[in-house]
């Protein structure tokens, strides 16, 4: 498995993360919890899009309205249900919305 660089991303003056240990991002409104690698999760008070724009291109993608995948936890795709989930990290489902279905069978 290809060793991405670590980038530290600075979300706000005292919040940074460094984004190899993240899985992915959840939006729940004007929040956003952020997964790690070691089971923690953390919330933070922006909005998905600001720590979209913040991430390094290319290492992450927009699946959903609600979720934002790290790629490099990225495993595949089960079309088994009506609605198309992503496998990321061991185990975890991720449901993909029609629209970033193509971009997400492009990047894999």
């Amino acid at each position: 498995m290809k060793q991405l660089p670590q980038h530290l991303v600075y979300i706000t003056p005292r919040t940074c993360l460094l984004t190899f240990d993240v899985i992915y991002l959840e939006s729940n409104r004007n929040y956003t919890f952020v997964y790690f690698t070691n089971g923690k999760r953390m919330l933070l008070s922006k909005t998905m899009s600001v720590i979209f724009a913040a991430l390094p291109s290319g290492q992450f993608l927009r699946i959903s309205r609600t979720h934002v995948i790290n790629l490099h936890y990225f495993r595949g795709i089960n079309h088994t249900n009506e609605t198309p989930v992503a496998l990321v990290g061991k185990g975890l489902q991720l449901p993909v919305s029609r629209r970033r279905l193509k971009i997400l069978n492009f990047s894999a």
